[in-house]
């Protein structure tokens, strides 16, 4: 889903979806599913023409506009999240026409087939009653916050069946700012719906989150080479690019390139680099 237009560097995010499709297309050949990017802008032509919707399609995305869900306003709290309207995430649960929906960050790329996802998680979420599918949100210690992050999920994959009803329940709750922690828009908003223990648990390799590399280096390495999708969450994979174009156009070195040492994320970006933006049959 595309929520803001691609001014400065919000562009790499249309990237990084067309990167992301084109990852799922090479590493899921056999996986029947429809390629949705959804547009929820204003009503502007403006808006429309900073939506490079060729791109997206040479990846392999069908293009559909739906309603924007704007952030509500909350004394003192505004953050990039709520400026980039990310409630509108809901609209995916009055998408009917689909038995299960599978939602990804576009700053994610897929490594391995994610057919399991499907043929294994839905028949359990079905067979339970559970609507929903995510996987924690809790990093190793010492990045782990014990009181808040434990038992919450993170929304960069989400495997959900659409239900009007909840969608209905979902938007009601946004204007009730109390209700959840708006820190996190809509993921706040989703955890304060689906506790632990109303939905499926998916593994760690589902959603793996950069930032356990510099957390338990251990970890990740003996998780590695199960890791299905890959999460950019604490250097984007764009992030070098971005500091050279900066720098290319007269400006200053930022912390980007530290931040991504530190981080040992380093190779992760050169990876991203390799993925193309347009879908050949032939690979």
């Amino acid at each position: 889903m595309i929520t803001v237009p691609a001014a400065d560097y919000k562009k790499f995010y249309q990237q990084g979806a067309a990167k992301l499709a084109v990852s799922i297309r090479r590493w899921s050949p056999n996986l029947d599913v429809d390629l949705i990017m959804l547009l929820a802008l204003e009503d502007s032509e403006r808006e429309e023409t900073l939506v490079d919707t060729e791109m997206l399609a040479a990846s392999g995305w069908t293009v559909c506009r739906v309603g924007r869900i704007a952030s509500p306003e909350k004394q003192g709290m505004k953050n990039r999240f709520l400026d980039s309207n990310m409630f509108s995430r809901l609209r995916l649960w009055e998408l009917q026409e689909y038995r299960a929906i599978l939602s990804l960050d576009t700053d994610m790329v897929v490594s391995k087939d994610i057919s399991d996802i499907f043929s294994l998680y839905y028949p359990l979420m079905m067979q339970r009653g559970q609507s929903l599918a995510a996987a924690k949100d809790a990093l190793s210690a010492p990045c782990t916050n014990p009181d808040s992050l434990r038992t919450t999920f993170n929304a960069g994959t989400l495997l959900l069946i659409p239900s009007q009803a909840l969608y209905l329940q979902l938007t009601r709750i946004v204007a009730d700012t109390d209700a959840y922690d708006m820190t996190w828009a809509e993921q706040g908003l989703l955890n304060s719906v689906f506790t632990e223990g109303s939905y499926v648990e998916l593994p760690f390799v589902y959603n793996a989150h950069m930032a356990e590399i510099a957390c338990n280096r251990t970890r990740w390495g003996e998780l590695q080479d199960d890791i299905a999708i890959f999460h950019y969450t604490v250097v984007k994979g764009w992030s070098m690019r971005r500091d050279l174009l900066d720098v290319m156009r007269g400006g200053a070195w930022t912390f980007t390139w530290l931040g991504a040492l530190i981080w040992g994320t380093i190779p992760m970006c050169y990876v991203w680099e390799l993925i193309p933006v347009v879908w050949r049959d032939d690979e």
